[in-house]
């Protein structure tokens, strides 16, 4: 007898691994489909199930033959409750989300996967899958949505499970463009950009073509990327997203998406500006299925490699300058005296950048994450600075030596030869005109 009950035990683990391994190469997957309809239709529903191989079109993706058999699942797996709504007080996507997320736990910890498992075997597949479907309003959306989320359990008996997602028949995206307030440090603030310091939205379809008109909102520049303190000893506290950069020089760093990730989430950093709405927020409110950021850098001018002469080079921001007018102004005498210090080297002009538009274009999900897309890049022609200088010469300085010279037509008032800068660094192609001395 007590043989006979050790040979039961050990043929039962043997018919059950039997019964899987059948199961596996049987090459059957079973689906089981269940879809409910919106509330104001009083929640329409059907469950159903297909036994049948898998096939892959170019169309479907990867799915069940179109000659599978269909079968009644009703007794064997239990019905997953629908999520309740009221299409006369309709919730944000976020809070719908969130309640069927709950919806779906609740099935699965209690008999959803035990009852696909029995299935499962009855019908003798391979796995199975649970399709969950259900047609939904949203806040802020006239066109449906659809929450919908699978389980599924492999040959093993694993059960493979995701959050419930939203998504749209008619796609909407909502579309922001930042664009920054301050230019970069020695640049006239009068060069920023149009609508400095301001974001615009508007909702898009997914061709991009708008949905819905443009509103503006003024930020006086609170996302504009952070900008590192140059000089020691820092001040504190330090601009928010930046640090001591911890390779020992002592240097400050700042993160260059740190603004750009406050403005697709402000709780991303307990310092991200809180007075105005973020991407996720616009998201929400216009149930939206996700987002497009265009976000333009700083305007800062376009640099060249310059050589220097001695074997080292610089990198020297490109300049158009005309000096327009140079004038040599003699100095009058009265009984030896001469007023004003004598002689007067005088100069007026004009001087711009070839300035630097980038726009970096970032993709947005509905959960925060984002995917740089493509950065676009452009370069423009500053509005001139107007300059008008004047020196006075060493007395024993004249007219004649001046041919060559010019007075800065930056900062200071140094006097140089424009074909040998060692003032900027400029090449001679960076003055565009140089008007002839004119002595009186």
């Amino acid at each position: 007898m007590k043989r006979f009950i050790l040979a039961l035990l050990l043929i039962i683990p043997l018919l059950a691994s039997a019964d899987q391994g059948n199961a596996m190469r049987s090459g059957k997957a079973l689906g089981l489909f269940q879809t409910v309809g919106l509330s104001e239709d009083g929640y329409p529903s059907s469950f159903l199930s297909r036994l049948g191989a898998y096939q892959y079109t170019d169309d479907t993706g990867l799915s069940l033959a179109k000659n599978s058999a269909s079968l009644d699942p009703t007794g064997s797996v239990g019905i997953v409750p629908y999520v309740p709504y009221n299409p006369l007080a309709l919730q944000l996507q976020t809070t719908l989300l969130s309640n069927a997320k709950a919806y779906q736990q609740y099935a699965i910890t209690h008999t959803l996967i035990s009852d696909m498992r029995t299935y499962m075997r009855k019908v003798g597949a391979s796995e199975v899958s649970y399709s969950y479907r259900q047609r939904v309003r949203v806040r802020g959306n006239p066109n449906p949505k659809v929450i919908s989320w699978r389980v599924i359990i492999d040959a093993f008996g694993t059960p493979h499970y995701s959050d419930p997602k939203l998504v749209s028949d008619i796609q909407t995206f909502v579309y922001l463009a930042y664009t920054p307030k301050a230019v970069m440090s020695g640049l006239p603030a009068s060069w920023a950009y149009p609508n400095a310091g301001k974001y615009t939205w508007n909702l898009i379809d997914k061709n991009f073509g708008n949905l819905t008109a443009v509103t503006t909102v003024d930020t006086n520049g609170a996302y504009d990327e952070p900008v590192a303190q140059t000089v020691k000893p820092y001040t504190t506290p330090y601009p928010a997203g930046c640090s001591i950069d911890t390779d020992g020089s002592g240097d400050m760093v700042c993160d260059p998406d740190y603004t750009l990730k406050c403005l697709i989430d402000k709780t991303s950093n307990a310092s991200c500006p809180s007075a105005y709405k973020d991407l996720l927020t616009l998201i929400t409110e216009n149930g939206a299925d996700g987002a497009y950021i265009d976000y333009s850098r700083q305007l800062q001018p376009v640099y060249d490699t310059v050589d220097n002469g001695d074997g080292t080079t610089s990198e020297v921001a490109r300049v158009a300058i005309s000096i327009d007018t140079r004038t040599w102004v003699k100095g009058k005498v009265y009984f030896f005296i001469s007023p004003s210090g004598g002689a007067a080297f005088k100069e007026t002009g004009r001087n711009g950048y070839t300035l630097l538009n980038q726009v970096d274009r970032y993709a947005v999900q509905m959960d925060g994450s984002y995917e740089f897309m493509k950065s676009n890049t452009t370069t423009t022609i500053s509005p001139t600075q107007n300059f008008s200088k004047s020196v006075t010469p060493p007395k024993s300085d004249k007219c004649i030596n001046y041919g060559f010279k010019v007075i800065d037509p930056f900062t200071t008032n140094t006097v140089y030869d424009w074909r040998n800068d060692t003032v900027n660094g400029l090449p001679q192609s960076a003055y565009t005109y140089v008007a002839p001395l004119n002595c009186f």
